[in-house]
């Protein structure tokens, strides 16, 4: 619906409070005059409508958009008479039909009432997504209107704090009665508070000066009966439910989120020390103290996977994960102004005792295991120095190993053969290398002389045909096209641009994975047959995707000596293996059961670690625990095998590359932004937050886990992307540790 709205978003966004655009112009004496809606509020509403499935809503508001676009034309061309009927129309709409449906939106919607059904939301979500919109509202009449500001500000401070209250800890267990009782006091009030906005702001008869102060103090003595409850309930909750941790005990880094919070406490202490009021002082300096106790203990006990399998340890681990991200919350909110002192002073003593169970049971793990015997600083996933690391401008370009047969095969296929327009397919299961050993052949000198045009696009599993369409115009080699104006095309400008661009050439595209062939169906009539001898490449991991009389290529699993000839040019680029590691090398070749990507990936632990023997055998250990299950197409573990023994530094940035949309090139200058924003790069002396964030994504691409996409002139990385088969691990190892969700740019 955002393109519905686009003229009727902008119109109020701009229209901000102007007595010409009042459309409740009356003379009755129960009208408080003094209150005129604003644009941006209004836009708010129109926002949160749209969530909704409403037909008949929709079509009011797309009717709005089309008056508004047309007196606007009307009032710029100085056609006074037709502005004056637009308006009048548009007023009598706006009036009649909008308003009268829009206030129905002013209470909490019902679970059944969401529109967004892929989410499966709870009541405090949805209770959350309406209070965020009343004060939304609220934020907007303060900026439009200093007068305004002085009538909400109170409101909006106990608002918000009931909104932030929604994130903490004691307020998501919903499935408690006591939560329960206290959400469905929370509903009352949000309804009444929206009730109250509707009336001051959007009614046509809205409330009077004088009644405005009686309705807002009837709502701030709700939230103060309310908070009685919330306090008893903080109390009460903390001594039945001292731990509520997530399900799962596969923990991402503890040290790397206790760290987050040291910083931040640091930079209250250090920076924003007016914020400490006397009160406040022992309970940050103790948490503070706290917190570089667990540190250093988490510290002590970190252990190999293939030697401790302790359910205590799991358990404490997730426990201090979950009561540091419990503490952040508090602090950060506080910091920021969403939660009042009184809260704070009430929830820190609560938390902090968590800290010190948790320590003493670490502690009681420590002695039982003897875990400082275990010399674990000598595990094979030791950390590599910076300056062994090799730059993006050093490292030699990956052969296809394996593959020269295939490879040369379909290079003949796409050169000779029918002169006809040819499909030819190239079907593999996950991580063969397809989209590999189509760049390849896209690139290689005797393609580009063969054809006179070539072009590439990428499909993914959630196909875009507009996408799609542009990504073709885009990267077409020769013909010249104003691509500042391709997103301005329509498809069907699009479509017929790229069939002009192919018109009598010879020409090769390349469609990346590929999910359906209704693919197929939507592009071809867009490719000209001309009987010159095009071609066009799919790639895919289904079988049955190509179009009859496509010339299928299915890719097998590299042989045992295959794999060690790709192991051994990932990890010894420039030297042949040493002789005491071949034998053990060989046979982690044979572990990663003829995948590349998997051979690729455990290169890329092997090559970071010391070149010792008792340093692979250690790898070769536990890849017998994630070996691949042909039957299911299941070799997510042995990815995650690099994964667990990244360096600490690096595991939340890897993770951070699931939120980027599939099969898409990441800007490094946007990751970096991103990393740097999100607090993941650790400071360093004399260095830049920017050039440590880069130092780290080098380190990633030399582990062979981050691909390099495109360069600048001077050789340093541009782009960079990542096998969809670890952005789906990264994915899930995000949702496991609630460490994000992903976006769509």
């Amino acid at each position: 619906m955002a393109s519905t709205i686009e003229n009727l978003s902008m119109y109020l966004n701009d229209a901000k409070v102007d007595r010409s655009m009042e459309l409740y112009l009356s003379d009755e004496k129960d009208i408080d005059q003094t209150l005129f809606w604003n644009g941006p509020s209004l836009l708010v509403v129109v926002f949160y409508v749209v969530k909704f499935d409403d037909d008949v809503l929709y079509h009011v508001i797309k009717n709005l958009d089309i008056l508004v676009r047309e007196f606007v034309k009307a009032r710029t061309d100085k056609h006074e008479e037709v502005y004056q009927q637009k308006w009048e129309e548009f007023s009598s709409m706006f009036d009649n039909s909008f308003m009268p449906m829009v206030q129905k939106f002013f209470k909490v919607p019902k679970l059944h009432e969401v529109s967004d059904k892929k989410n499966s939301l709870k009541e405090n979500e949805i209770l959350a997504s309406f209070m965020d919109f009343i004060l939304q509202i609220l934020n907007c009449e303060a900026h439009i209107n200093s007068t305004e500001e002085q009538r909400y500000a109170v409101l909006q401070k106990e608002l918000t704090f009931l909104l932030s209250l929604l994130g903490d800890t004691p307020f998501q267990c919903t499935e408690l009665e006591e939560v329960k009782n206290i959400l469905a006091e929370l509903e009352i009030l949000a309804n009444e508070a929206g009730r109250f906005i509707y009336s001051c702001i959007f009614s046509t008869f809205r409330v009077k000066a004088s009644r405005f102060v009686e309705g807002r103090n009837s709502l701030l003595k709700m939230v103060e009966v309310l908070n009685v409850k919330i306090e008893e309930h903080c109390k009460k909750f903390s001594e039945l439910y001292p731990f509520v941790v997530s399900q799962t005990y596969d923990v991402i880094d503890s040290i790397f989120i206790v760290d987050s919070l040291i910083e931040d406490i640091e930079n209250l202490m250090n920076n924003q020390i007016h914020l400490i009021i006397n009160e406040m002082k022992v309970q940050i300096i103790t948490l503070h103290e706290e917190l570089m106790i667990s540190r250093s203990m988490l510290k002590d006990i970190r252990t190999p996977q293939d030697t401790v399998h302790m359910d205590e340890l799991n358990e404490s681990l997730v426990q201090i994960r979950d009561v540091t991200y419990e503490a952040e919350y508090l602090v950060n909110s506080y910091v920021v102004g969403n939660l009042p002192l009184w809260y704070l002073n009430l929830r820190l003593p609560i938390v902090i005792p968590k800290f010190k169970l948790i320590r003493t049971r670490l502690q009681e793990i420590k002695t039982i295991y003897d875990i400082k015997v275990l010399n674990i600083k000598k595990d094979f996933s030791k950390e590599v120095k910076t300056q062994d690391m090799r730059t993006p401008t050093t490292m030699i370009i990956d052969i296809v190993v394996g593959f020269e047969d295939e490879i040369a095969n379909i290079s003949n296929d796409l050169i000779g053969g029918s002169k006809s327009r040819q499909i030819v397919s190239i079907f593999g299961m996950p991580g063969l290398g397809k989209t590999t050993i189509a760049n390849k052949l896209y690139s290689h000198h005797s393609i580009i002389d063969h054809f006179d045009e070539r072009g590439w696009c990428v499909v993914s599993q959630t196909y875009q045909k507009r996408k799609v369409l542009i990504d073709i115009l885009m990267s077409l080699s020769k013909t010249k096209i104003e691509k500042n104006n391709i997103f301005e095309f329509e498809d069907e400008s699009l479509s017929l641009k790229i069939h002009q661009c192919l018109k009598n050439r010879r020409y090769l595209v390349v469609i990346d994975d590929v999910w359906s062939t209704n693919v197929w169906d939507d592009l071809e009539r867009f490719f000209p047959d001309d009987g010159n001898g095009s071609r066009i490449i799919f790639t895919s991991r289904i079988r049955g995707i190509s179009p009859t009389n496509s010339i299928v290529h299915s890719l097998p699993l590299l042989k045992e000596d295959q794999c060690w000839r790709l192991l051994e040019h990932k990890v010894f680029p420039r030297e042949p293996c040493p002789l005491e590691l071949q034998g053990i090398g060989k046979r982690i070749a044979a572990k990663c059961v003829g995948l590349p990507l998997a051979v690729v990936v455990t290169a890329g632990l092997l090559k970071n670690l010391e070149k010792k023997k008792n340093a692979w055998e250690k790898v070769e250990t536990n890849l017998d625990s994630y070996m691949f299950d042909i039957d299911t197409n299941n070799y997510s573990k042995i990815l995650e095998l690099s994964f667990k023994h990244l360096p600490d530094h690096l595991k939340m940035c890897f993770l951070y590359f699931g939120a980027f949309p599939e099969d898409t090139p990441i800007p490094v200058n946007k990751l970096i932004w991103l990393w740097i924003a999100e607090g993941f790069i650790q400071r360093e002396q004399e260095k830049s937050p920017e050039l440590v964030a880069e130092e780290y994504l080098y380190d990633l691409i030399s582990r062979s886990l981050v691909l390099i996409a495109d360069r600048k002139s001077d050789g340093r990385i541009k782009a960079c992307s990542i096998h969809d088969q670890l952005r789906d691990m990264c994915l899930r190892k995000a949702h496991q540790e609630i460490f994000s969700k992903s976006v769509d740019e």
